[in-house]
């Protein structure tokens, strides 16, 4: 049964399940009724003092691993999560626990997720002024596993100051990447769980932080065993649509950078 870890252990963690477990029912009908396409936000996700020690803690972006400076993505992420505070090791260790991907499963209802303990592409997000995430649908597969097939986003927010002129807001377009439809500001302490097909498209446009300000934000990725109704079974990288004003040079420009980051990260991993 998908709800069989629901409500057990302490409710001492990171994670406010007391806030969660008791509208599963409610938030899976929510999840999978919202518009362009699932998806879930949660606020108040962590415990008050959690958060607050996260966002104090969290590295400065020129200690971040990887930079990806006016690439596809133009921000900074680092995936060795236990490097940093024990704070930002307890929120990875909470969100990639038996207990919270009990409660991805019974909202999603795909009874196999697991989360990915290698963090490819995940752990600790962080931009600053100008920077941005082209409106993208995530690569289907698991880099080393084609029969693994990436389900579920979620995203973690922690910037203890935010203003909406900032223009940071994660944009979910529909189907057709004809256009934005919703925007999630990423508030302090603010979770979106986001369904991955190949339809599920996403992204910000570049930031307007002040200079010493960034846009921070934990991600964890999560995987199952079958593709989802809208996935292909057959792997394939991030789909860049071309948007309005953009000529496809421009798009395929950014495709040829994605593989360039991909493999770039990859060689950071060896």
């Amino acid at each position: 049964m998908v709800h069989s870890n629901l409500g057990v252990g302490a409710d001492s963690g990171p994670i406010e399940f007391k806030h969660l477990e008791h509208r599963v029912a409610e938030l899976r009908s929510e999840y999978q009724t919202a518009t362009p396409w699932p998806h879930l936000v949660l606020d108040d996700f962590l415990r008050g003092d959690v958060a607050a020690r996260g966002a104090a803690t969290f590295p400065r972006l020129d200690t971040l691993r990887l930079r990806l400076a006016r690439l596809l993505e133009a921000r900074a992420h680092e995936w060795l999560v236990d490097s940093h505070d024990p704070a930002i090791a307890s929120i990875f260790e909470a969100l990639q626990g038996e207990r919270f991907t009990a409660f991805l499963k019974a909202i999603t209802g795909i009874s196999d997720l697991a989360p990915d303990r290698q963090f490819v592409g995940a752990g600790l997000h962080q931009g600053a002024r100008g920077s941005y995430l082209h409106v993208h649908a995530d690569h289907n597969t698991h880099p080393d596993d084609p029969t693994c097939f990436r389900r579920v986003n979620v995203l973690l927010y922690l910037n203890d100051r935010w203003e909406r002129n900032w223009n940071g807001d994660l944009e979910l377009w529909d189907r057709t990447a004809g256009g934005c439809c919703k925007r999630i500001e990423p508030k302090f302490n603010r979770c979106a769980i986001l369904l991955v097909d190949d339809t599920a498209f996403h992204g910000y446009g570049p930031l307007r932080v002040p200079h010493n300000g960034t846009r921070k934000a934990i991600a964890s990725y999560y995987y199952s065993n079958s593709p989802a109704a809208g996935q292909s079974s057959e792997p394939h990288p991030t789909t860049l649509p071309a948007l309005g004003g953009e000529s496809f040079i421009s798009v395929f420009a950014h495709g040829i950078r994605r593989k360039i980051l991909h493999r770039i990260e990859k060689t950071f991993r060896m």
